[in-house]
């Protein structure tokens, strides 16, 4: 009998050392890799209950907030204006995040506040995390403008201050209702085609085609051309790809055109045939380099996927015909507006570009603190005494009658769609400029005008 019992307590502290031991490792050994496990049911639960902050446009309109839900946990996140979502992007537990709603996680969650005791306080008393606020720089008249104009096909464009680098808008075309990612996904996943998932105004890969010939120009007025020289056809015939090349807008005369007529009707001869001319195959590759076209885009406070590059063969080692394409934006490069908005700033801002971002302010409880804009390092696109050039002869060729809307149109090809381009800037009459950058399939240059002139309205209304 006193055996069976002495048996029984070995077992039992046995058992108990055992179970001691388990709590002791799962706690202390694998506790940290538990807490980051996705299926963690108080990671779960504690990710769903965040008080996400809410994110506001430069003049306080509400952008994004969350709310409680009825019949489930958690809060959703709600996008008043779905319009919003180029730039603004999603939040969603289950698929994640896009656009600022990921560039500014960390700070709309709380998380850039988190300690070791605040965590332990809101866990012991089942207190919800709160994330800030924050102000950003879109103007919700001006992308709404934008939003509209694009819309119905497929394109992007962004609009951004000069010479601050605040990006105004930014517009995706196809686009999904960030309200309904979770409900949509599976359907948004499958769009292949349409990628409405895509935003095009930032990881877009677009011909650059015609848009090209304001680089193009000032290259060549840096060695010595004129606007006034006379002796150019309008069209061009590409060999490879075989493609003929036309102007985007009726040219002003007819026959031969000088440098001056042709940039502004979007001819491209001049400007292919440049090459190996007075530009060379080095000094090509230098000025795409110098304008940011041979590198992904960059936008303090909205990531770039992992996998974004760009590969362009050195031009030294391309064939004639190829060096052709190239400078017809027919080629091997690729580009999107966020990129090619730098060329439209160059215009206005001494020839150099401007440093992007979306950041304006964020509020912790208690305070109001600022986002730090990104330092200047914008790059020499061209000399400013060529961007003054440029400048004033696309401000004497106004593209609307009542709104100050200047630039370059332009056409490029893929297969057998077209796209328009615009590249240039809205002014307001207290002087303030705006970049943008755009490009459209499926409509003619005027028509790409007539839908930009809303936007270049409302940003000229916008401003004090």
């Amino acid at each position: 009998m006193l055996r069976e019992v002495d048996h029984l307590v070995r077992v039992t502290v046995l058992l108990f050392a055992l179970l001691f031991g388990g709590v002791l490792f799962w706690n202390l050994v694998e506790g940290a890799n538990l807490a980051r496990r996705e299926d963690n049911p108080r990671r779960v639960l504690a990710e769903l209950n965040i008080e996400r902050g809410t994110i506001y446009d430069r003049n306080g309109m509400r952008l994004a907030y969350s709310r409680p839900t009825s019949g489930r946990l958690g809060k959703a996140r709600v996008y008043p204006d779905p319009a919003v979502v180029g730039l603004v992007g999603h939040y969603s537990y289950q698929y994640g995040q896009a656009g600022i709603e990921e560039g500014y996680d960390r700070l709309l969650r709380g998380a850039h506040l988190s300690d070791a005791w605040m965590d332990f306080e809101n866990a012991l008393l089942h207190r919800a995390t709160s994330g800030a606020d924050l102000r950003i720089t879109l103007d919700l008249a001006v992308q709404e403008a934008l939003f509209a104009a694009l819309e119905g096909q497929s394109g992007a464009g962004v609009v951004a201050a000069v010479p601050s680098g605040e990006v105004l808008a930014m517009v995706s075309q196809p686009a999904y209702d960030p309200n309904q990612v979770d409900a949509d996904w599976n359907a948004l996943q499958a769009e292949a085609e349409a990628s409405p998932l895509l935003n095009r105004a930032l990881n877009g890969s677009y011909q650059p085609g015609g848009a090209l010939q304001t680089l193009l120009l000032s290259e060549m007025l840096a060695r010595g051309a004129q606007l006034a020289d006379q002796g150019s056809v309008a069209t061009f015939q590409l060999v490879q790809p075989p493609l003929e090349l036309t102007c985007a807008l009726p040219p002003a005369g007819a026959g031969f055109l000088n440098l001056g007529q042709a940039y502004l009707a979007g001819c491209p001869a001049p400007f292919v045939m440049s090459i190996g001319e007075s530009i060379s195959a080095t000094a090509m590759q230098e000025k795409l380099r110098a304008a940011g076209l041979t590198a992904p885009p960059e936008i303090t406070g909205i990531p770039l996927p992992s996998e974004a590059q760009i590969s362009l063969p050195p031009m030294t080692e391309q064939s004639s015909t190829r060096l052709l394409a190239e400078a017809a934006g027919q080629g091997q490069l690729l580009v999107s507006p966020a990129q090619m908005v730098q060329i439209a700033a160059a215009l206005i801002n001494q020839g150099r570009g401007v440093p992007l971002h979306v950041g304006l302010a964020y509020r912790n409880p208690g305070a109001m603190l600022g986002c730090h804009p990104p330092a200047d390092r914008s790059p020499g696109l061209m000399q400013s005494s060529q961007a003054e050039t440029l400048r004033t002869l696309l401000e004497g060729h106004s593209l609307a009658p009542d709104v100050a809307l200047y630039g370059h149109l332009s056409q490029a090809f893929a297969g057998d769609r077209a796209y328009t381009w615009f590249v240039g800037w809205a002014q307001s009459a207290n002087g303030a400029t705006a970049a943008l950058a755009v490009i459209l399939a499926g409509v003619e240059p005027a028509q790409l005008i007539e839908r930009l002139v809303p936007v270049a309205e409302a940003f000229s209304t916008g401003q004090p």
